[in-house]
Formats: C-alpha cells, structure tokens, sequence
C-alpha cells in the first residue's frame, strides 16, 4: 500500500516537474520576442511595472502562490495590449498561471484552475480582438492554446458539482381568508350654495360705453387744442391782415371745441365711473368673472379718484 501512495506522489512530482519545465520553456519563448526594452532594463515609466513583477517573484520564491498570483494579475491589468508591450503583457499571464498552478499543487483547489482558465480565454478574446488576423502568428497566442489545453486535460480530474436546487420551504399555516372590507358611510350631501345676485349689466355695458366716449372726447379735445395752436402760430406769422383774420377764426372754432370736447369728455368718464362703480359694488360679493372683469375696466378710475 505505501509503496503504491509513493509510486503515485513520485508521479505527481515528476508531472508537476515536467508542467514546470514546460512553462519555463514558453516564458523563455516569451522573452525571446522582446523588443530593445525588457523587465531587466525598464524606462523609467516602466520601472513600477518591474518593481511589481519583481515583487510577485519573491511571493513565489516564499511559496505564497495565491499573493503572487494576484501581483502578476495587477501587472497584466496595467499593461495595454499593442502599445509594443505585448511580449510583457504575455509574461505576466504566463507566471499568473505557473503561480496558480503551483497553487493546486499544493492544495488541489480546482478554483485555482479554473481562475487561470478564465483569465488566458480573456487574453486570447483581446489578441484576437487587436490583431484580427495576425493574432495565431504572435507567441502569447500560441502559449493561450497550450495552456488552455493544459488546463482543460488537468480540470477534467474535477467535474464542477452541480448546484443543488433549494429545498422549498415547508407549507405553513394557512392564511386566514381576507374579510370583505366594511361599506363606508355615505358623505352627508353638501347643502347647495346661494346663487349670486344677477350682475346688473346693462350698467356694466352702460360704464364701459360712457368711459369709452368720454376717452374719445379727451382725444377729440386733444387735437382741438392743436389746432388752436397752429391757427397762433399762423396769427403771428401772417403775412396779409386778411390772413391773421382767418388765422384768428380758426383759433377761436378750436377753442371752442376743445372746450366742448373737455366737457363732453369730463361728463362721459365721470358719468362711465359711477357706473362703473355702481356694477362693481353690486358684484364684489361673488368673485365671479363678471365681478373681476369690472374691477379691471374700473382700476384707472379708482387709482385716480378713489371711488371704489
């Protein structure tokens, strides 16, 4: 029995030996493709990128597999695929990969499989996804088929356990039926509003017809007062006697006018106003149209002679 348990650990460590040398062999292949700039001689831009990958080394010199994997992935992350880094970016997959691998090895999780698996499909998503055609030419992708493959063969030893179904929940206590919800009480009907009292509107019509008139008449003044200045001003510059006298006629014909026009205009508003105010007082209680439509057409007169 023991002899067969070490005949099966010395396997495994000849394996586990020959997955090493395998990776070690494509990581060389890797390097081999690198431009003038490699992670032993880094511009100064470059110099974190060399300080992390160099820091994910140590973890797995310290057999912190886990931590170390986790450091190659951040250094894969930062490097942007076809800015002439593709080599570097290559690099990092593969030690993420080698660090998860000696990770099973030394505890034979699966999920350290499988976290590789998805991170080289995502890579090879990206060559194909910068390079269209040109992306099986590149080294990376040759190592994503040989590493995929590797995985695949490895996995097959650890088929995903399917998730169980959850258990239903015991049927407890039936609900009580709902009770039909108790009729409101009718609202009380409210009891109906006093109509408001006819607005008179005759006089409405009657204040609004005077105002208007009256307006025209000040108007009409307006323009007789004009005339009787033009017929001075033609008194003064006339030339004969003969002229000065029609020029004296017209002055009095407009100011007499413009006196009888003042009066007809002064009698028309006023009378319009007491109108006006007569429709308005009797509306205010009701706030209806007819009321507000009064309490404009009255504002000028109640701003000049405070009748409402």
């Amino acid at each position: 029995m023991n002899g067969v348990s070490g005949q099966g650990s010395s396997m495994a460590a000849v394996g586990g030996r020959a997955r090493a040398g395998r990776i070690v062999s494509m990581v060389v292949a890797l390097s081999l493709s690198l431009p003038a700039s490699s992670w032993a001689a880094p511009s100064t831009d470059e110099k974190a990128l060399v300080d992390d990958f160099q820091q994910g080394q140590r973890l797995e010199n310290e057999g912190k597999f886990v931590e170390a994997a986790e450091v190659y992935q951040a250094v894969y992350e930062a490097i942007e695929e076809g800015k002439g880094k593709h080599s570097w970016k290559a690099q990092a997959l593969a030690k993420y990969v080698e660090a998860l691998e000696r990770a099973h090895d030394a505890d034979r999780d699966p999920e350290h499989l499988r976290r590789a698996r998805a991170l080289v499909v995502q890579y090879e998503a990206v060559l194909r996804a910068v390079y269209a055609g040109d992306a099986e030419s590149l080294n990376g992708y040759g190592y994503c088929t040989d590493a995929l493959a590797r995985l695949d063969e490895t996995l097959a030893a650890f088929p995903e356990e399917p998730e169980l179904e959850p258990e239903p929940e015991p049927a407890g206590e039936p609900e009580p039926e709902p009770q039909p919800a108790p009729e409101p009480e009718p609202e009380p009907e409210p009891e109906p509003e006093p109509s408001p009292p006819a607005v008179d509107r005759g006089l409405l019509i009657g204040g609004a017809v005077a105002t208007t008139f009256g307006g025209l008449s000040a108007v009409g003044m307006g323009v007789s007062l004009g005339f009787g200045t033009r017929a001075r001003t033609d008194y003064r510059e006339g030339p004969t006697r003969a002229d000065r006298d029609a020029a004296a006629a017209m002055g009095r014909r407009a100011n007499a006018s413009a006196i009888a026009t003042g009066i007809i205009a002064a009698a028309l508003v006023t009378g319009g106003a007491v109108l006006l105010a007569v429709a308005l007082r009797r509306a205010r209680p009701h706030d209806d149209s007819t009321a507000r439509a009064c309490r404009r057409w009255a504002a000028p007169f109640q701003a000049r002679w405070g009748m409402f």
